[in-house]
C-alpha cells in the first residue's frame, strides 16, 4: 500500500492540468461577469429586504447598494487571473474567498455547481497549474516546468468521477425510473413546435431518466478506458449541451465539457492543445518524505469527506426529497421540483389579526 501511494507522487507531464486552469479559469470569469450582465446579481442580491442565511452564517450579507457589482467585478477578474496564470495562486485564493462569499451570503438560489466551483477553486489554490502557459512562468522563469506530480490531475479525476457517480445514485428512486422527474421538467418544452412533441412522448421520458443514471454511472469509466474515450467524449459532449439547452442549468455542462481534458494523456494533450511535442519522461517517486506524507493524509481526509457528506441524510429522519436535509453538497441533481402557497397572518398582543403579504418583504423565488 505504501509503494502504491507513493505513485502518486511521480512527476507526469502538466498538458492537462495547466489546459484545465484555462478553461475553468475562464469559466469563473464567465460566470462572475454573466451573473451581472443577465440580472442575477441585481436579484438576488440587491433587490431583496432579506436574505436567507445558513446555521450560523446569518451576519454575512450582501454589500449595501450596488457595491456586489464592484464584488462581481473583482471576482471575474480573479477568474481571469487564474485563466492566464497571473500571480495565480492569489487569483484562486481571491476568487475562491470571493465565490465562498457568494454562496454563504443566500441560500435560495442553490445550484450543485455553485458548490463544484467552491471545491474546484479550492484545489486551484492547492494546485500548481501555473507552471506552463501562464504569465507567471512566462515572467518567473523559476516557476516554469513542464512537470507536475500525478495526484495533482489523479485527484481531480477521482473527485469528478465521484460527482458523477452520485448523481447516478441519487436517481435510484421511483420518481426518476418511473420517468415522473423528467417528465416535470420537459413540461416548460410544451409549446415548442420543434422538440415539444417528441419530450411528451413516455418513452422519451423514461430513455432520458433511465440513459441519465447509465451516463452518470458509466461515464467516468469509458473516459478512463483508451479505447472507449473517443465515443465516451462525444456522448459526454452531447448530453451535457442537451442539459444546457433544456434544462439551462448555467455552466455546469460546460464545466464537465471542460473537465473531459483531465482523462486524455497528457502528451496527447499537450501535442493537441500546446502544438509542442511531448518531451516529458516521467520520474518516479523514490521514497516518503513530510510533505508527501502530509499531502497523502489530507487528499484521504478529502475523498473521506467526499464519500460521506452526500450519504449523511441516511442518518436524518424523513424523505430528503421533501425535508431537504442533506440535499445539498451531496450532488442531487435536477431530483424535484416544488410549488406551494403561504397566508401569513400576524396576530397582534391585543388579539387582532392582520393579513400579511409575503411579496412586501420577499422576492417571488425567497417566498
Amino acid at each position: 500500500m505504501s509503494r502504491t501511494l507513493l505513485h502518486l507522487f511521480d512527476r507526469i507531464d502538466n498538458s492537462s492540468l495547466v489546459a484545465f486552469r484555462i478553461g475553468l479559469g475562464f469559466m469563473f470569469f464567465a460566470e462572475s461577469w454573466g451573473a451581472i450582465l443577465t440580472g442575477w446579481v441585481h436579484t438576488n442580491m440587491i433587490v431583496p429586504k432579506y436574505h436567507f442565511g445558513y446555521i450560523g452564517l446569518d451576519w454575512l450579507d450582501p454589500l449595501p447598494g450596488e457595491w456586489m457589482y464592484v464584488y462581481f467585478v473583482v471576482m471575474g477578474l480573479a477568474g481571469l487571473g487564474v485563466m492566464l496564470g497571473w500571480r495565480y495562486r492569489w487569483s484562486a485564493a481571491a476568487f475562491f474567498v470571493l465565490w465562498t462569499g457568494t454562496y454563504l451570503m443566500q441560500k435560495t438560489s442553490y445550484n450543485n455547481h455553485y458548490y463544484l466551483m467552491i471545491l474546484l477553486s479550492g484545489a486551484m489554490v492547492v494546485l500548481p497549474a501555473h507552471r506552463w502557459a501562464s504569465l507567471d512562468a512566462h515572467r518567473y522563469p523559476e516557476v516554469k516546468s513542464p512537470y507536475c506530480e500525478r495526484w495533482h490531475v489523479g485527484s481531480l479525476v477521482a473527485f469528478l468521477s465521484m460527482v458523477y457517480m452520485y448523481a447516478a445514485v441519487a436517481k435510484l428512486q421511483a420518481d426518476w425510473l418511473g420517468g415522473d422527474a423528467t417528465q416535470i421538467m420537459f413540461a416548460s418544452h410544451r409549446g415548442d413546435r420543434l422538440v415539444g412533441p417528441l419530450f411528451e412522448q413516455r418513452w422519451f421520458q423514461l430513455f432520458i431518466a433511465w440513459g441519465g443514471i447509465g451516463f452518470d454511472l458509466l461515464i467516468p469509466f469509458f473516459l478512463l478506458w483508451r479505447r472507449t474515450r473517443p465515443f465516451a467524449v462525444v456522448v459526454a459532449i452531447f448530453f451535457h449541451l442537451f442539459n444546457s439547452a433544456v434544462l439551462r442549468i448555467g455552466v455546469f455542462p460546460y464545466m464537465m465539457i471542460i473537465a473531459l481534458v483531465l482523462f486524455f494523456r497528457p502528451e496527447q494533450v499537450r501535442r493537441r492543445l500546446f502544438g509542442t511535442k511531448p518531451q516529458v519522461v516521467p520520474i518516479l517517486a523514490q521514497s516518503w518524505t513530510p510533505r508527501r506524507r502530509f499531502a497523502t493524509a489530507a487528499l484521504i481526509a478529502f475523498f473521506a469527506w467526499q464519500l460521506l457528506l452526500p450519504m449523511r441524510h441516511h442518518l436524518i429522519p424523513g424523505d430528503v426529497n421533501w425535508t431537504e436535509e442533506g440535499h445539498r453538497m451531496s450532488w442531487r441533481m435536477m431530483l424535484r421540483a416544488k410549488t406551494g402557497r403561504v397566508m401569513v397572518e400576524v396576530v397582534l398582543p391585543d388579539g387582532e389579526r392582520i393579513k400579511h403579504n409575503l411579496g412586501d418583504d420577499l422576492r417571488p423565488k425567497q417566498q
